[in-house]
């Protein structure tokens, strides 16, 4: 708004899908590769990947998982979208795949909550690696690796309902947001 002052903002913000077209939503960012096909999508990041993380205090408490399966023994912290918590984590390593049903004691359908949680040594999180980069960082958060495994990549998306809406001030909109990304994935 610095760069365009005669732009407007308002602001919705909420972990679940929302009805772009009956909320008069001209644009959303959204994880994950769309499902419906009459949006138009224009991606972010296509690399980003989930990341396993906790705590240091956590994990001096309780160990670090060093496999998938380890995970069953952790207080996993899980985030939810709609009606539905993920609570089957799926990973990868060469041309394998490993789904690993996880539990824990808290569950919430808004992602910083979890990243909070995590922060405070509650359990262990799985977070895209930009929501917890800068935790990552200064070290409130620990990546944890498990002996090659890792999540499918989760792209990050600029959706909006209708192609006339990608107009210059979308185009800065995205751009801005591609810089944002870049600067805090280096």
């Amino acid at each position: 708004m610095d760069t365009h002052p005669k732009v407007s903002l308002q602001l919705h913000v909420s972990d679940g899908h929302v009805d772009l077209y009956g909320q008069q939503i001209d644009l959303a960012l959204r994880y994950g590769i769309p499902k419906d096909s009459s949006l138009v999508a224009l991606p972010i990041v296509l690399d980003n990947r989930p990341v396993l993380c906790a705590a240091p205090e956590y994990l001096a408490q309780y160990g670090e998982p060093k496999t998938p399966k380890d995970l069953t023994e952790h207080n996993c912290l899980c985030l939810g979208h709609n009606d539905k918590y993920f609570s089957d984590w799926t990973f990868e390593r060469e041309s394998k795949q490993i789904n690993v049903a996880v539990s824990g004691n808290r569950r919430s359908k808004d992602g910083d909550v979890v990243r909070r949680w995590a922060i405070l040594g509650h359990g262990l999180a799985l977070k895209s690696r930009l929501d917890v980069a800068a935790d990552i960082k200064t070290g409130r958060l620990l990546e944890i690796e498990l002996d090659g495994w890792q999540v499918a990549p989760y792209p990050l998306y600029l959706i909006c309902p209708e192609r006339r809406l990608i107009d210059p001030l979308f185009n800065a909109v995205k751009e801005y947001l591609i810089e944002c990304v870049q600067s805090i994935s280096h």
